[in-house]
């Protein structure tokens, strides 16, 4: 029973999450280890895969009113640089 409409259970690979998400599978890595997308579970070999909703609900809320897309989840920009990529102060 196959469906045009993608299932919002379904697993992604990491390089078919970053390619929802327009960013490199080692972003998805350290989004993973930060807690930022959790993976749906590993497989015996250790691989993780994540779930179709999951990706594109952090798509979404990584999506500004205007269209554009933040540089990681939940970051804001001021200055038009996000907050990660200021230079600290000390």
């Amino acid at each position: 029973m196959s469906s045009a409409i993608p299932d919002f259970d379904d697993l992604l690979t990491p390089r078919e999450a970053a390619a929802l998400l327009g960013v490199r599978t080692t972003t998805i890595a350290r989004w993973a280890r930060d807690g930022i997308i959790k993976p749906a579970v590993h497989t015996p070999g250790g691989h993780r895969r994540y779930r179709r909703g999951e990706v594109l609900a952090l798509r979404t809320a990584n999506t500004t009113n205007d269209g554009s897309r933040r540089t990681r989840p939940g970051s804001t920009t001021r200055g038009g640089r996000s907050a990660e990529s200021r230079p600290s102060s000390a």
